[in-house]
Order: structure tokens, then sequence, then C-alpha cells
């Protein structure tokens, strides 16, 4: 090596092309240095503003939500869109809000609808029907119960079967089972009974509230689904079906109020078998009246 020619480089021999030892240069490198570019901020660590929302604090539409805000907004998308919609994921979007901020409130879908059921009894008081005489007051809570579940959609799939103990369905049933307690049954017997008469009632309003059949759900009027019903039976071969062929009409009557009375009234002959001849004076029914009103 003369006086006149640089020295090698420190790692071997340079490349041909000249490019620096590390690879070539990005076209973007030649951009002025200095501010990183707002996509080379995110990339190299500095979140983006939704980015900082999760990691921080919530939105502000976050910030409002209440349970009873949940709740609320549960039951309209259950009047709206039926029990099937109500999801972690709809309700979130109903609320405009993330779904995992839900989570505030109720652990998962079965802790939200048990909450629903609930609140489906807010403004239904049945201690409104206590009385002394337990045939008017199971005939009246019978014909509440049913008015008020007919009148939200889908309640009673959603609410049969379940046995929560919220306030506004504890208060209900305090109130039936102060009845049936001071008709005198025994205590076996009322409970018993309470949960055979509310099973029932519920079954008979999820079939008032459910579409009688694939014609009906694609627009047939029901009424006029019966009446093509009731002749296709009454068509049916009389040797194979008798019986179905001879009450045509009485299956396919739409009198689903005079069917539900005849239901109630088959509850209390079976429920007047167990009052004894000489039940007790008070076994509840001044005490519900009275504690379950606030007084």
């Amino acid at each position: 090596m003369t006086a006149d020619e640089p020295p090698p480089p420190r790692h071997g021999r340079p490349r041909e092309d000249g490019a620096p030892r590390h690879g070539r240069p990005r076209e973007e490198s030649a951009a002025p240095r200095g501010r990183p570019r707002k996509e080379e901020a995110v990339r190299r660590g500095r979140p983006r503003e939704d980015e900082a929302v999760r990691r921080g604090r919530p939105r502000k539409d976050e910030a409002t939500l209440t349970e009873r805000v949940v709740l609320d907004a549960g039951l309209r998308l259950m009047a709206a869109d039926g029990l099937d919609a109500v999801t972690m994921r709809r309700l979130a979007a109903e609320l405009g809000v993330r779904a995992a901020s839900l989570y505030r409130y109720v652990r998962n879908k079965d802790e939200l609808l048990d909450a629903l059921a609930d609140e489906l009894f807010a403004d239904l008081d049945l201690t409104r029907y206590v009385r002394d005489d337990w045939r008017a007051a199971l005939t009246a809570m019978a014909g509440a119960l049913r008015r008020h579940l007919l009148a939200r959609r889908d309640s009673a799939r959603l609410i049969a079967g379940r046995f929560t103990t919220g306030p506004n369905g504890l208060r209900n049933i305090e109130a039936l089972l102060a009845v049936l307690r001071a008709a005198g049954l025994p205590d076996r017997d009322a409970a018993f009974t309470a949960y055979a008469w509310v099973t029932a009632l519920f079954g008979f309003v999820a079939a008032e509230q459910n579409r009688l059949s694939a014609e009906v759900a694609a627009g047939t009027a029901p009424r006029e689904y019966l009446d093509g019903l009731a002749g296709r039976l009454r068509a049916m071969p009389p040797e194979r079906y008798p019986n179905v062929v001879a009450l045509a009409g009485d299956l396919t009557a739409p009198d689903l109020a005079a069917r539900f009375d005849f239901a109630m009234d088959r509850f209390l002959a079976g429920i007047a078998v167990l009052v004894p001849a000489d039940p007790p004076v008070d076994h509840g029914v001044i005490g519900a009246e009275n504690a379950l009103r606030g007084r």
C-alpha cells in the first residue's frame, strides 16, 4: 500500500456498488431528518389517539355509563329485535361503547339476562292484589302478570326458568307466597304450588308470544293461518285421527283469553284441594300488604 492509497475498510473489501456496509439506503431516507412522520411515530411506539384511550381513561360516552343506562338499553334492544338479539356486542353497539366497558356492570351475558329479567318486573307490583280471598287474589295476579308479559316482547322466554334474587322479582314472589300460606297451605305445598303456577303462566304467555308457524313468520296473519289450519285438520283421515278431525274447530279457535282463564280456573280447583277447611286467620297476608308496600 502506497502513501497515496486509502486504507482498506476495517471489516473487509467495499461492495462494488459502493453501498453502505449495512445495506442500501431506503428511498425515504433522503427525507430531512428531525421529527418523524405520523406513521413513523406510531410505528416507533407513540400511541394513536384511540390507542391512548384504550390504555387509559374511558371515552366520554363510556364515562356516562351506569347500570341504569345499561339495563334500559338492554330492554330497548329486546323490544326492538327480540331476546336473541341481546348480546354483549349488540348492547355495546346500541350504547356506542366498547363491549369491554359493559363488564363493569355485568360479568357475562347470563348475568345481563338475570338483571333484565328482574328489571322487567320493576313496574309490576303484585302486592296490590294481596287479599284475604285467595281465589280472587290469585285470579287478579294471574291476569295482571299475563297482561304485563304480553306487552313486552319475548318477556316470558326471558323469565321462564330463571330464579334470581333481584328486588322486583322477590317482591312479587313474596306476595304470591303470602296468599298461598294465608289460604292455609303447608309450607311445602305453598312453595310447590307457587312454582307450578308461575311455570304454567309463563309457558302459556311464551306460547302466545311465539309465532304459530313458518307461514306466520313469513307474513301470514295468525287468524288466516288458523282458518286454513282448521280446514286441513278436518280433511285428515278420520280413521287415523278421529279426535283431531272432530275437534278441529275448537283446537284452532282464536280465544286465547278464554283458554287462559280455563287454565287458571283448573289451577284454582287444584289448589282448593290443598286448602284446609279452617285456614289460619292470618298467615302473612296483612304482613305482606304492609311490609311490601313500605308501610
